[in-house]
């Protein structure tokens, strides 16, 4: 026994040694609230969380795609291939990995608001970085507490406006007309705090037929109704009205000229005209005992056409458009305790989210369309096909609970789980004399459980581990066709014998702070998963999708068993 405890102190002092305790250790790390709904040190989470604060994101940067930013998280792919009709696609530990365009498996927030729809599928095109405060991701188990795409959480949030009324502006310039400039006022009058953002982005491309113009607007307004009661309104827009999209290049066509467009791009003007809008309340009210209630509701509409080159759809040429409405409310409570002399948190909510998408393709007369644009596309019968008319609706139900109970000052237990149930329905508007099998229903339920725990072996240096289930439902785009219906006009999808991908995740991990003005994280996980969503095939433009056999990562062979490390110092514009 006392060879146990000298082995225990020596061990002990060697890791003190090690890592030192710092007095201001917390100072330099990052407070949080995507991990545990409420503001937390991130040192002290079984979770891997990052933040990227507002002068890295806009420090020299040209504030245009948050993939600038998200390359700076380890563990994140941010793929930005400079194709203003495509959204910048997010992959982490793996997941999102199968996303053509966009984001999948990975939940979007902004100030709260989500931004990925119920059925999974996101974009981060809306992010207005100019009036960001910072923008959180985590990633790992915990990432399934936020429902379905549960491969991780980026979230961005709005800065608050200054004390006083301040008038602010930027602009970035570069080659081939590529420019942006934001204007921005905040400040403070009375109850209310107020920030208002608007910021243009405009380019010629630096291929052939890549022009790009955008407009974002973001705005917030905190108005403080009593001294523990706040309500805060969010409006933000995307207004892109048209995007050229130069598409692909063989190899061939590559090395003859790289700033080249493909030719079907110039045949046919291959574009993306989108616009979103949204808005949110989210009121917050502080208790006397210290508990707190969030009561958060939302509303906005999202609009896509795509115009397609000639062979889209075995028709000439083609034009896809989807138009969206989305809304939903979220509503939690947080209960502070004691047990035993143990700190006790505990929060419980419920969220319910729905969006609505009137999807329709169409192929046009190419002499027509080229001529008249959208206005042909809207014509008589006669002048086009109609290849999809449906309506796809996506909602989902969800119960959650998060705890933490501090056993010890230097041990900390945290748990989670939540129950999700999602439901998509397709409407198919063509006549079932055409299409017979185009409409149809599934529904989807999982409970995914979550664990983790913290030690600290020093006031600078805690041991974590954490474990989860996750579940991915499939998208609607996913859904869209079987493998036969894919290589006709009408076919007789949806694909909904489609399940799930359901996963299990592990992680493990050491926090340190190296000295007062550096922290470093190791992070080594581990996700098995099976019933993964994989590509069946793709034909005339359509790709159908199937469920693969299991998976077991390896650190051998496979990404998803890796290990991840981050130091981050205070010094101003450095990091390693």
């Amino acid at each position: 026994m006392k060879n146990k405890i000298l082995h225990n102190s020596l061990l002990a002092a060697a890791v003190a040694a090690a890592f030192p305790a710092v007095a201001n250790a917390n100072e330099t790390s990052p407070v949080v609230v995507t991990a545990t709904r409420e503001a937390r040190s991130s040192f002290d989470l079984p979770v891997s969380i990052d933040v990227i604060d507002a002068e890295n994101i806009q420090f020299g940067q040209p504030q245009v795609n948050a993939s600038e930013s998200l390359i700076r998280i380890p563990g994140i792919t941010a793929n930005n291939r400079n194709n203003y009709a495509q959204d910048p696609q997010i992959q982490t530990r793996g997941f999102g990995a199968r996303s053509q365009f966009g984001v999948r498996g990975i939940r979007i927030y902004q100030d709260g608001i989500p931004l990925s729809t119920p059925d999974g599928q996101g974009q981060t095109s809306t992010f207005n970085l100019s009036s960001a405060k910072s923008i959180e991701v985590m990633r790992g188990p915990f990432s399934a507490l936020y429902g379905n795409s549960s491969g991780g959480v980026v979230q961005i949030f709005t800065k608050d406006g200054p004390a006083q009324p301040t008038l602010s502006t930027g602009a970035w310039y570069g080659t081939y007309g590529t420019h942006r400039e934001n204007v921005q006022l905040g400040g403070t009058a009375g109850m209310l705090n107020y920030t208002v953002d608007a910021a243009h982005f405009e380019s010629n491309g630096y291929r052939q037929n890549s022009a790009v113009r955008r407009d974002t607007f973001n705005t917030k307004f905190s108005l403080q109704l009593a001294e523990k009661t706040r309500l805060t309104w969010t409006v933000a827009g995307l207004d892109q009205p048209e995007s050229i999209d130069p598409q692909g290049l063989t190899l061939g066509e590559y090395r003859s000229n790289r700033k080249a467009a493909s030719p079907d791009s110039i045949t046919y003007r291959t574009r993306v005209q989108r616009s979103q809008y949204q808005t949110g309340l989210v009121l917050d009210h502080q208790f006397d005992n210290g508990d707190s209630l969030r009561a958060l509701t939302y509303y906005g509409t999202r609009e896509n056409l795509q115009f397609l080159a000639g062979n889209a759809f075995n028709l000439l040429p083609g034009a896809s458009q989807i138009q969206r409405e989305f809304g939903g409310v979220d509503l939690r409570y947080t209960h502070r305790n004691d047990i035993a002399g143990m700190p006790l948190r505990v929060t419980s909510g419920f969220s319910y989210e729905q969006a609505l998408d009137n999807r329709t393709s169409l192929a046009t007369n190419a002499a027509r369309e080229l001529a008249g644009g959208l206005a042909n596309l809207t014509g008589a019968a006669s002048t086009r096909a109609r290849a999809r008319n449906e309506e796809n609706n996506s909602r989902s139900a969800d119960l959650y609970a998060q705890a933490e109970l501090e056993a010890t000052q230097r041990l900390s237990f945290h748990m989670g789980a939540r129950y999700s149930q999602v439901r998509v329905q397709f409407v198919d508007k063509i006549p079932a004399t055409v299409n017979p099998v185009g409409s149809g229903t599934n529904s989807y339920e999982k409970t995914t459980p979550v664990a983790g725990v913290v030690f600290k072996l020093t006031p600078a240096l805690n041991w974590y581990a954490n474990a989860g289930m996750g579940f991915e439902t499939p998208t609607s785009i996913e859904l869209a066709y079987t493998a036969q219906s894919a290589s006709v006009v009408n076919g007789s999808g949806p694909n909904l014998g489609l399940r799930p991908a359901q996963s299990r995740n592990y992680e493990t991990g050491l926090k340190a702070f190296l000295n007062s003005d550096t922290r470093a994280t190791l992070a080594l996980f581990k996700t098995d998963t099976r019933d993964e969503i994989v590509v069946a095939g793709t034909q005339s433009g359509r790709t159908a999708y199937a469920n693969g056999g299991r998976t077991v990562a390896k650190a051998s062979n496979c990404p998803s068993t890796a290990a991840s490390t981050t130091i981050s110092m205070r010094t101003p514009h450095t990091r390693i």
